[in-house]
Order: structure tokens, then C-alpha cells, then sequence
């Protein structure tokens, strides 16, 4: 989307171990990687690596998290009608995302889940929607002008791997609420079960 010639993978490879190496030991941490065209006006490419340590997410993924439903301002197919937007492109900017977890804390919750304009449901800011009714996975569509879920795509195939049927489907809060067990996944955070949705509690499949 941003147009960015292909990364070298073998040195962001070297980058990437070299940065986890420095973490350890470690019983959780993340690495990140980050591609920009360098300075402006120039034509050299500026990447680089960093990591952390994770925090503990053992409540989160254990008892569970209240989320909010919030506007996200666009309708669902500003992919498809404001390419130029770069809906659903990681980029640099965590602004709208921190300032979503804010008011989230401000409402009593502890995520935020996007909807369109139109009332399909997105992502949240740092997370993908999974939801389970009558034995299938579902999540929010694609070409949504949402980032591709890569904890997400990991959650499916091992659900398929049980023989677990899978599929994206255009979600409205209504369907999310009537959902049997729902959850936010990310690669740091990993599977945080949805407790609560604008204040009204639901039941978590801890087994699960």
C-alpha cells in the first residue's frame, strides 16, 4: 500500500534474532520492525528493530477484558472508495489508538473495539475480532480497512487443524453480542476474552 520496495529478508532476519538475543532470557518479549523511505527529500531507505520486554497479560487472557464499541469514523469500504486513506496500512501513527485506549479507561473499560460508520464492526486498536457461534470461528471480513490479523490467521488454522470451521463475515454489534464467546487476539496479548461489551457482561469459555 505504501509502495515500499521489497525488505531484504535475510538481514532483517539477522536484525530480528539480534534484538530477540538481547532480550534474553526473557520469559515473553516482542520485536518490531520498522520500514521508511529515510529522510525526506533522499533516497535511501532507513529500517530498524526494537523490542521489550511483554508485560503480564495472565489476567487479561485468563479472567477476561470489558471492552467499548467505538466510531471509527469511515465506512467499512474506504478501502475500496479512499485507497489513498491507507485504511488498514501499519503505519507510524499509534495516535487514534492511544487516544481510543484512553477514552475506553475513561468509560470504565479495558479495550475498544472499531465500527464503521455504517455499523460493521473492524478491529480493535492494537487487536483482531474473533468470535465463536454454533462451533465455527468467525472474524470481521476482509477488505474492511483493517490490518491482516497474523495472530488471527494462526487462531484458524489451528482451529481448522481440530476440524473447527473458520470463516470472515461482515459483523454488526448485534451479531458480536449474540455471539457464544468472543476475544480480542494480538501477537503480544495473544487471546484476551471479551467479558463485557459497553458495560454489559457476558460469559467467557476459560476452557477455551
Amino acid at each position: 500500500m505504501l509502495e515500499l520496495p521489497a525488505p531484504d529478508l535475510g538481514l532483517w532476519r539477522e536484525v530480528i534474532h539480534a534484538t530477540a538475543e538481547a532480550l534474553s532470557p526473557t520469559a515473553e518479549a516482542w520485536v518490531k520492525t520498522v520500514m521508511s523511505r529515510g529522510v525526506e527529500g533522499g533516497d535511501i531507505l532507513t529500517g530498524w528493530a526494537f523490542g521489550s520486554h511483554s508485560a503480564d497479560f495472565t489476567r487479561d487472557r485468563t479472567e477476561g477484558i470489558r471492552v467499548v464499541l467505538l466510531d471509527r469514523g469511515y465506512r467499512h469500504d474506504v478501502e475500496k472508495t479512499s485507497p489513498w486513506l491507507l485504511a488498514g496500512a501499519k503505519t507510524l501513527s499509534y495516535a487514534i489508538n492511544r487516544a481510543a485506549a484512553r477514552e475506553a479507561v475513561r468509560r470504565g473499560a479495558d479495550d475498544v473495539i472499531f465500527v464503521s460508520s455504517d455499523g460493521i464492526v473492524l478491529e480493535g486498536p492494537t487487536s483482531t475480532v474473533i468470535y465463536r457461534r454454533d462451533g465455527a470461528l468467525y472474524s470481521p471480513g476482509t477488505g474492511l480497512g483493517i490490518l491482516d490479523g497474523t495472530t488471527q490467521a494462526n487462531v484458524f488454522r489451528y482451529a481448522e487443524s481440530l476440524g473447527m470451521p473458520t470463516a470472515f463475515e461482515l459483523t454488526t454489534p448485534d451479531l458480536l453480542r449474540a455471539s457464544d464467546a468472543a476475544w480480542l487476539v494480538s501477537s503480544v496479548r495473544h487471546f484476551a476474552p471479551v467479558r463485557a461489551i459497553d458495560g454489559v457482561e457476558r460469559a467467557i469459555d476459560a476452557p477455551f
